[in-house]
């Protein structure tokens, strides 16, 4: 595994060296979707608060929660979280749900059952509990945010999970063949490069509690997720991309181990890393995380 530094103030990667557990730790923020970033909130959590959970201290208070937040892209339009999306207007809830088992309590039997998935039955066969549970309380609270913040509670997250928008988003992309595709299934099963992704509407709405997360970070990993599918969807949307720029945070890129067939074939890190800046039209990243082996 090696870190890449990209230029910028050599002052920002002395958060990378420092203790974690020393006084209250950094604030780290996680963005991304897919099976990626569950993974980098399990050992994120494990890190930031291992001494807590050595001691069998009770879960963290809200302000220590805070130190660690996942921004989740809302694009997903398949599975039970697009039955969900389609059948409610609503987020599609399985990558919060995913982040939300991720960050959990160990002991708390609870983000097993809300990982549990019907394998038959009319309707419900397909359905993630949680993706269930999260659809019932965006519709008591009429607030998918407060549902998440609550769904949080009931599973015991020691982190915060925050989808990237509060409206629903639809991705386009425009193929370098010409095809145009709409909707995150269409698209990762079509083949081929893509030449341009966007967002439907193209300048969604996200929390202020988004821009809040990044502004006071200490540190932002991206990644590893897929390219145009998980990572560029939440960077997409410009209040979030615009506080990463301005951000004094250490801001680094976690490359994926392999490409994805059909969508990065004969991809390397620097192409994912320019794909990204070409999108944005800035730089946003001092540091690329990559494997060597």
């Amino acid at each position: 595994m090696r870190r890449v530094m990209l230029p910028r103030s050599a002052a920002q990667s002395s958060v990378i060296r420092s203790d974690p557990r020393s006084a209250a730790g950094p604030r780290v923020v996680a963005i991304g979707g897919g099976t990626g970033l569950p993974n980098v909130l399990r050992g994120l959590r494990g890190v930031l608060f291992a001494d807590r959970a050595a001691e069998g201290s009770p879960e963290p208070n809200r302000d220590e929660r805070e130190r660690l937040v996942a921004i989740v892209t809302t694009s997903d339009d398949g599975g039970s979280s697009g039955r969900l999306r389609a059948e409610f207007n609503m987020i599609p809830p399985g990558d919060i749900r995913n982040c939300l088992a991720a960050l959990s309590d160990n002991h708390a039997q609870i983000a097993d059952i809300f990982q549990y998935r019907f394998g038959s039955g009319d309707g419900l066969n397909g359905h993630a509990i949680g993706n269930l549970v999260l659809a019932a309380l965006a519709d008591v609270t009429n607030d998918f945010a407060q549902a998440v913040e609550i769904a949080a509670r009931v599973v015991g997250a020691w982190g915060v999970v925050l989808p990237a928008t509060t409206e629903l988003v639809t991705l386009v992309a425009e193929f370098a063949d010409g095809r145009v595709l709409n909707g995150e299934t269409a698209i990762s099963g079509a083949g081929g490069r893509i030449a341009r992704l966007t967002l439907l509407p193209d300048a969604p709405r996200c929390s202020p509690r988004v821009v809040d997360a990044i502004q006071r970070a200490d540190v932002i990993v991206v990644g590893p997720g897929s390219l145009y599918t998980s990572l560029l969807p939440p960077l997409l949307v410009k209040p979030a991309a615009e506080a990463i720029q301005r951000s004094s945070a250490v801001r680094i890129l976690v490359a994926n181990l392999m490409t994805e067939p059909g969508e990065t074939d004969d991809f390397s890190v620097l192409d994912h890393l320019l794909t990204i800046e070409r999108h944005l039209g800035r730089q946003l990243f001092d540091c690329v995380i990559y494997n060597t082996m």
